[in-house]
């Protein structure tokens, strides 16, 4: 005897009947059309039927409107899989662009923040080796192209996804 499916419902989809979350929806609407965007990445969790692919067919339609969205919908067992082709399409498409458009020590001060343990500007310096003056032309350019986050006072950090790693690696081939 073969047993029905209660949760039939197609992947993205509609369902006859939903449950309506505007607040939800709002908050991770805002969450990615900030600026700067206060999230790179979403994750709903949820049991069996709940409605998560619903929820996120919805916001995924609310930002198409806007331009330069990309959506995967993944299963969690998927979650390694598509961290690693969302790494290759960002270091393919974006970051070796934006790598190759760095002067030497635009380069330097991206390796020194992403090699600091504690992200403090003292340690990112000695780590580049200079002195302020050589310093401050770097931070405010990198900060200017929002490569750098510098809004708490005395510490940077780098404000991509995935991109400390991807600046370690093509530093030593550098």
């Amino acid at each position: 005897m073969a047993k029905n499916n209660p949760y039939t419902l197609v992947f993205g989809k509609q369902p006859i009947q939903s449950i309506p979350r505007p607040v939800e929806t709002q908050e991770v609407m805002d969450a990615f059309l900030n600026e700067p965007a206060t999230q790179q990445i979403y994750m709903i969790t949820g049991v069996r039927g709940c409605g998560k692919t619903v929820f996120m067919t919805e916001v995924a339609n609310k930002l198409k409107e806007h331009d330069g969205w990309i959506f995967t919908f993944r299963h969690e067992n998927d979650y390694r899989m598509a961290v690693s082709e969302y790494r290759q399409y960002l270091e393919e498409y974006v970051y070796e662009k934006i790598w190759s458009e760095l002067s030497r020590g635009d380069r330097n001060l991206l390796y020194a923040v992403a090699k600091s343990e504690t992200r403090k500007v003292k340690e990112i310096k000695e780590i580049m080796g200079v002195s302020n003056n050589q310093y401050t032309p770097y931070r405010d350019r990198m900060i200017k192209k929002m490569l750098l986050d510098g809004s708490e006072y005395g510490y940077l950090r780098i404000t991509l996804p995935l991109f400390e790693d991807y600046v370690i690696r093509s530093y030593t081939d550098y």
